[in-house]
């Protein structure tokens, strides 16, 4: 995800101008819930104060929240999270599926998303959702995200051909 703090812009003069505000820095809580027993494989961004690990991993309605605090000054500032989800797909002797419910929040407003899917080592992808783009093992997209996405990928074994 990447954020646009537009405060030393005309855009934000308002916002200087409220005498409750601390300052041109933003302050984001982000989280991120993926299937439950996930494994954070890392945590990166931020541009006044990188961060590479979460402040919070916790269980929460069935899934594992990632959570990390992150500083927003003036300009664009990105943070991304990357995990491993086990028993995420369907899989047995023939291949599996995997499939990817992403979440607009509420009121965010719309904004890039880069996306990679990866099936496991000695896989390939045969079929993909509209929009994916397929490079043997990997599906990737880079989209405007401005409403829930489902995806799906459906993947066999290589010597499958």
């Amino acid at each position: 995800m990447t954020w646009d703090n537009r405060v030393d812009t005309p855009d934000g003069a308002s916002y200087l101008a409220m005498t409750n505000v601390g300052g041109p820095i933003l302050g984001m809580y982000f989280r991120v819930l993926v299937p439950e027993r996930s494994r954070v494989e890392g945590v990166f961004g931020g541009s006044l104060a990188p961060v590479s690990d979460p402040a919070v991993v916790e269980d929460e309605a069935g899934r594992m929240a990632i959570g990390t605090y992150l500083m927003i000054p003036p300009g664009q500032t990105t943070l991304g999270n990357t995990w491993t989800s086990p028993y995420a797909a369907s899989i047995d002797e023939a291949g599996g599926t995997y499939r990817l419910t992403i979440q607009k929040q509420p009121g965010s407003l719309p904004g890039p998303l880069t996306l990679r899917i990866q099936v496991p080592d000695g896989y390939r992808i045969t079929a993909a959702s509209a929009g994916l783009t397929v490079n043997g093992a990997t599906a990737t997209m880079t989209v405007t995200f401005d409403r829930d996405l489902v995806l799906g990928v459906q993947y066999a074994p290589v010597s499958a051909q």
